[in-house]
């Protein structure tokens, strides 16, 4: 099918990201960089996740709102046993009048250790989270929210499939079925390492879906267009389909395990989607002659996972911009052709940049978080360099951008690449080494 050639049903702008996860960015500084970039990559939406026991900051979501960029806040409630409402409803309050449009409450309700092994054996899990559910929904209304029914983990211990459509069901027979028409549904993006072609249209779906019980692996809808599968679910419930949002795109799964990350295959993943988003005609990675099948019209953003990074290691291989709001590689690979608008933005402020900048910090010494145990016996190797350097010394990466001179000392060199090293500044003296050559630098030093 020739996308171009069909009415323009797609909507624009559906691309988004989901913010820090390691840390909370929620100073005036913070907001300006973010919302400006945002304004130059196109993007116009955005997942925060609500810190424990308090309040997004007022600044932070209305600058996004007034920018137009639609906020998307996550409770991110990750037991039953943590969902208290009472809590919660005063935070939706503020924030319906602060220009939040959607909020999600919790996240994989289908997996046995969101309920623990009591409550998973002694109730039916689908009708107590759908009450939960219907109770958030109605909350959320109230304060102009529209509520996102959670993502599920695909497959898992209650099938996700399953999960959706007794869900559904039950909202459906519910005597105050006002929220249907609110509701939004929601899905994770992994891929799995998989072609994005991967079950599109549903054709690896099995023929028959039942809660529990062993599935052939090779025939679940794992993969980036498990989304069809909910679509069509709640085409068969309601009789249409509901809009959805499509959460932690870009990356392989939620496990952030070194050994699945294959950069090629992400790069490869995210440029075709970020393709398909904006309508445009792409053809198969894989077989050139064929040209997708578009993302569906009811996907009302498609949020890639992460913006950017502090400090946690996991997360550092999928983030798209550095702490400076620089590009990453992958970023910058793909920019130049999917988003000219914003890397002639991003050329023209870093041409703009003061040559001299003025550090906080004269040296450094950054650790791998890995490092922690290793610590008493690094420092005495570095107690030379210590007493002569008078560095500061940590494991952040945000303090380390403010020294002239920044030595890494972490115990994977590969792992710690380029982009890591350009978050920290184009204009510091970076060196990165491994902890059994530390010896080898105070040689080198005279130290």
């Amino acid at each position: 099918m020739d996308h171009l050639s069909v009415e323009k049903s797609v909507r624009t702008n559906r691309l988004g990201f989901h913010y820090f996860r390691d840390v909370e960015n929620f100073t005036s500084t913070d907001t300006k960089k973010w919302v400006d970039l945002f304004l130059d990559f196109n993007a116009k939406w955005l997942i925060v996740q609500n810190p424990r026991n308090r309040a997004i900051p007022e600044y932070f979501i209305k600058s996004f709102s007034d920018a137009k960029i639609n906020i998307i806040v996550d409770f991110n409630l990750t037991s039953h046993k943590d969902i208290d409402l009472s809590e919660i409803e005063p935070l939706l309050n503020v924030y319906g009048k602060w220009g939040v449009g959607y909020s999600n409450l919790c996240l994989q309700p289908n997996a046995k250790a969101f309920w623990g092994e009591n409550l998973w054996n002694s109730v039916d899990i689908v009708e107590a989270h759908t009450s939960s559910f219907h109770n958030f929904a109605k909350l959320c209304i109230d304060k102009n929210i529209k509520p996102i029914f959670p993502p599920l983990h695909p497959g898992s211990d209650y099938w996700d499939l399953a999960f959706l459509e007794r869900s559904l069901s039950f909202l459906k027979t519910n005597p105050s079925n006002s929220i249907i028409d609110s509701i939004v549904l929601s899905a994770y993006g992994w891929d799995w390492n998989l072609p994005i072609t991967w079950n599109a249209n549903g054709k690896n779906k099995q023929s028959t879906i039942k809660p529990f019980g062993e599935r052939n692996s090779s025939k679940d809808q794992l993969g980036f267009r498990n989304y069809e599968m909910y679509l069509k679910i709640s085409e068969k419930v309601f009789g249409k389909k509901l809009p959805i949002i499509i959460f932690e795109a870009g990356i392989p799964n939620g496990k952030f395990k070194d050994s699945e990350y294959v950069k090629e295959k992400r790069e490869t993943n995210i440029t075709t989607i970020i393709g398909l988003l904006a309508g445009n005609n792409i053809y198969d990675p894989q077989n050139p002659s064929q040209i997708l099948s578009p993302i569906a019209k009811e996907v009302l953003s498609c949020n890639f996972f992460v913006l950017s990074v502090h400090s946690e290691e996991k997360y550092l291989p999928y983030r798209w911009f550095n702490l400076d709001g620089s590009p990453t590689h992958l970023t910058s690979s793909i920019s130049p052709s999917l988003f000219p608008h914003f890397q002639n933005s991003y050329n023209s402020r870093k041409k703009e940049k003061i040559s001299h900048t003025q550090f906080k910090y004269n040296r450094y010494i950054y650790f791998s978080h890995s490092l922690m145990e290793e610590m008493s016996a690094l420092l005495e190797i570095l107690d030379p360099y210590i007493r002569k350097f008078k560095p500061h010394i940590g494991f952040s990466l945000m303090d380390a951008e403010k020294a002239a001179h920044i030595l890494i000392i972490t115990g994977d060199k590969d792992k710690f690449t380029s982009d890591d090293s350009q978050t920290l500044s184009n204009n510091s003296i970076i060196r990165i080494i491994a902890p059994l050559e530390l010896k080898n630098l105070m040689e080198e030093l005279k130290l």
